[in-house]
């Protein structure tokens, strides 16, 4: 925790102006930890348990704040490795939470379940402000609320979170006015929860919901083309996040799912949310728009072949101030390779002029000076924007 704070007090700028937009952050969420720390004199664990967990029966639940501790029947976390085989990913001396490391079982998560009907704890209004709606600078009423999603599937409410951390996957969506819901937890990171919980409601709220992608074929095929048509990689200018649509049998699909189809140019995405896809100039456009505000816009990208000299001029070694780490490039095979400490080396693939795709590290920004020399880049992840790299001499 103490190497996260410093890396947090060494930050210069921010994503957004607060308010303006919904970015999700696992650092406020750390940050609340230590508040609650200095606050009540007690860590995030000690209070949870005290607050939370024992009074609801969780006898299976803590926060991991102490690498040390031995956690019976803990499971183990995997990586999918060569020819079908796997490779660990899991850490033995992560010990920072607030944004994670809870540990749980599908029985306590039950409980936790349970108690947004019985509402045993909070003093009658946790229930409800966990569950109401972010408001943002305009006035315009935002899908998320206090660690929790909301939203519609199928035509039914649901209130939803995600979680991953190393190779585990979570996912717990519940229907409450059904009051069903799925608790899914995985241990590889190539597991989609948020896919899998769907499809057990899909069986156990079929004659309560409207069709889903499979069953929901347009009558005739006027005006309609197909999907694939709308398959490609796709990169917004403003944040630098990139969306990836496949065509697969007929059906447009992203993030390891069937998209539900609207009309000819319109899909949702895993829940209610609507991309619609429109081509202007010979360019394909893509956009999501979630309640209140636009998520993702951008356009589809073609691949891009940079030659040797091209890629020279991104080799160096950067540094950020912000982040206390050097970031090395290097040609290798005729891929621009980034090396960083011990860590595995990561290949960038260009997606567009002066930029790559890192990987998991995000997409990379180069800048360059008014002789059109590379002086520097800005790293743009799901989570943070523009994080600072200067070259060193």
């Amino acid at each position: 925790p103490e190497d996260i704070l410093k890396i947090v007090v060494r930050q210069r700028g921010l994503n957004n102006i607060p308010g303006d937009e919904w970015i999700y952050s696992n650092t406020n969420y750390f940050l609340l930890g230590m508040v609650l720390k200095r606050a009540t004199k007690k860590s995030l664990s000690e209070f949870t348990a005290e607050n939370i967990f024992q009074p609801l029966g969780m006898s299976h639940t803590l926060f991991y704040d102490d690498h040390t501790l031995v956690v019976p029947g803990r499971v183990a976390a995997y990586d999918l490795g060569l020819h079908d085989s796997f490779q660990v990913d899991w850490s033995t001396t992560y010990e920072v939470v607030g944004g994670g490391g809870l540990m749980s079982t599908v029985d306590d998560l039950l409980l936790w379940d349970r108690n947004f009907y019985a509402n045993r704890l909070g003093k009658g209004t946790l229930v409800q402000e966990l569950q109401t709606p972010g408001l943002l600078n305009n006035g315009n009423k935002i899908s998320y609320a206090m660690g929790l999603d909301l939203g519609n599937y199928r035509g039914l409410p649901i209130v939803e979170h995600s979680g991953a951390l190393f190779g585990y996957r979570t996912e717990l969506l519940r229907f409450p006015e059904q009051k069903f819901t799925v608790i899914c937890l995985c241990n590889i990171s190539s597991a989609v929860p948020e896919n899998l919980a769907r499809k057990v409601a899909d069986i156990y709220l079929a004659d309560k919901s409207q069709p889903g992608a499979s069953a929901l074929k347009p009558t005739g095929n006027e005006g309609f083309t197909d999907p694939a048509t709308f398959a490609g990689k796709y990169l917004d200018p403003r944040t630098h996040l990139i969306y990836t649509f496949t065509g697969s049998n007929g059906n447009l699909m992203a993030w390891g799912a069937v998209l539900r189809r609207i009309n000819a140019n319109q899909f949702y995405d895993l829940g209610s949310n609507v991309i619609t896809f429109e081509s202007s100039e010979g360019t394909m456009h893509a956009k999501l728009d979630l309640k209140g505000e636009t998520y993702f816009s951008g356009s589809r990208i073609q691949e891009l072949h940079l030659g040797e000299l091209a890629l020279a001029s991104y080799t160096g070694r950067f540094r950020s101030a912000e982040l206390d780490t050097v970031y090395g490039f290097s040609l290798e095979k005729d891929t621009l390779t980034l090396r960083n400490r011990d860590n595995p080396p990561q290949k960038l693939t260009p997606i567009a002029r002066d930029e790559f795709d890192a990987g998991d590290l995000g997409r990379l920004v180069f800048e360059r000076d008014s002789g059109g020399r590379v002086f520097g880049f800005r790293v743009f992840t799901q989570d943070a924007r523009g994080i600072a790299f200067k070259k060193e001499d």
